[in-house]
């Protein structure tokens, strides 16, 4: 039986694949009074914003893609909704953009997130609580009434949903260490609310706010540009994997 539930696994994990024109939904954390991380003027809501635009207008631009956005302005979205905008818009992918701080001031870098409900250590815990500390969070418990084989698939569907979360981060890992000259701190597993959505998700913590040299250099629009281009390359390199590993299996 286990064997069987195993197979079931690699069948799910290798009979994904991304449709084309890919729907990828934006999501630039934070917004409206919820400002995130700040230093001095510069703000968290601010950054992801313009990260999140230029990344719209290079996804805008290839057939491949249609990029959907959780705000394209200033405005406040609850962490509840974020997610409900991705399904309900059937998105392919979803991907999370924000800024991190610490009281560490030379803390710097990128780090990449994928869904797990266990933080991969204190820090990230810490991190997570940070981003998901809002009243608009619904967090109403509903009484498990699944079959036992509507659970099975539902924890089948979930470690599909991780691995290939996984497979994205790493990529648009790889992208930023080719394109861009900061340092890639790691993937890390966090329990994110943003990242409940049950398609291929990736939360980016583009650099540390917290850190005055940093804060200055990803406010500066050239900046935000390049991430949002090696962010691009990731997307793209994920669906071309994707897409190839499927046509070898179907095939």
């Amino acid at each position: 039986m286990r064997l069987f539930f195993l197979s079931l696994i690699v069948f799910f994990q290798f009979s994904f694949a991304l449709a084309t024109p890919v729907r990828v939904m934006i999501d630039p954390g934070h917004g409206g009074e919820d400002h995130g991380a700040q230093y001095q003027e510069i703000k968290e809501k601010t950054v992801a914003l313009g990260v999140a635009l230029e990344l719209k207008k290079l996804l805008s631009a290839d057939k491949n893609f249609v990029p959907l956005m959780t705000r394209e302005g200033d405005d406040f979205v609850s962490l509840s909704a974020r997610p409900e905008k991705a399904i309900n818009s059937k998105a392919d992918l979803f991907v999370s953009i924000h800024a991190n701080s610490s009281p560490a001031l030379e803390a710097k870098g990128t780090e990449f997130y994928f869904e797990n409900q266990v933080a991969s250590n204190e820090e990230t815990e810490l991190l997570a609580n940070r981003e998901n500390n809002s009243k608009n969070v619904k967090g109403n418990s509903v009484p498990d009434q699944n079959t036992d084989l509507e659970n099975i698939m539902t924890d089948l569907n979930h470690h599909e949903h991780m691995i290939l979360s996984q497979q994205l981060c790493q990529l648009l890992l790889e992208a930023f260490q080719q394109q861009i000259k900061i340092k890639t701190r790691s993937i890390r597993q966090a329990p994110f609310h943003v990242l409940l959505a049950p398609m291929p998700s990736a939360l980016i913590e583009l650099g540390f706010i917290s850190n005055p040299g940093e804060a200055r250099w990803l406010n500066e629009s050239v900046t935000q540009y390049k991430m949002a281009k090696a962010i691009y390359s990731g997307l793209r390199r994920f669906k071309e994997k994707l897409d190839k590993t499927h046509k070898k299996n179907v095939n």
